[in-house]
């Protein structure tokens, strides 16, 4: 007899769509940096999505860190050690992070210690323990918590420490950023766990101001 819905092995498909978006945007920054000087606007707007991108990433990590991995602590015995790797690379993603937010604060003011070479460093030195942490995960990680939790157990961790806290504004736009430029089956995956009552809105809703935004970023 097949499992139910909630009883079945979590899917972490949509851990690997937001590793894509964030390689996407990061790539996209990297090209439009390397062809400045920018107008303010495109430079204002770029500097504004690579802090949100950071925050973004932040709050990913502590999601993992208190929430997903002491769930998956609490199934298996076999997972300290993959764990403590994890985390340690959450650390080590830390300089990175804060670099691209204090660089692009100086990029969008136009200060002459902001100039884009900075901030591609800045990218250059997230990427280089981002990059190899995402892959880690998705190789080791995540086969790991599809062996470990249920879509119910998944489900629930991703609305407490991912949804409820935030507003249709905040889910609306990053909904689309998910969407933007993804595969077909990815679009399809993030419409399927949207519930039916707001899919519409966040599908549909945030299209216009989301492309403006884009626009505005990557020209």
């Amino acid at each position: 007899m097949a499992k139910s819905a909630s009883k079945a092995p979590a899917n972490t498909q949509m851990m690997v769509i937001v590793h894509s978006a964030l390689g996407r945007d990061l790539a996209r920054a990297r090209k439009v940096l390397a062809a400045a000087p920018l107008a303010d606007a495109q430079r204002k707007a770029l500097a504004v999505q690579l802090r949100w991108m950071m925050q973004f990433l932040h709050h990913h990590h502590v999601s993992e860190d208190v929430g997903l991995f002491p769930l998956v602590r609490s199934r298996t015995v076999d997972a300290d050690e993959l764990l403590e790797v994890m985390e340690a690379e959450h650390q080590a993603i830390g300089p990175g992070l804060r670099a691209i937010q204090e660089e692009s604060v100086r990029f969008e003011l136009g200060d002459e210690a902001g100039q884009p070479a900075q901030l591609i460093s800045a990218i250059d030195l997230l990427e280089s323990a981002l990059i190899p942490h995402l892959m880690h995960e998705e190789n080791d990680f995540l086969p790991l918590v599809a062996s470990t939790l249920t879509s119910q157990d998944w489900q629930k961790w991703d609305q407490q420490y991912n949804i409820k806290h935030r507003s249709i504004f905040q889910l609306g736009f990053t909904t689309q950023w998910l969407l933007d430029d993804a595969s077909d089956e990815d679009k399809r995956y993030v419409a399927s766990v949207i519930p039916l009552f707001v899919r519409p809105v966040l599908l549909r809703g945030f299209a216009f101001s989301y492309r403006r935004h884009s626009s505005r970023c990557w020209g």
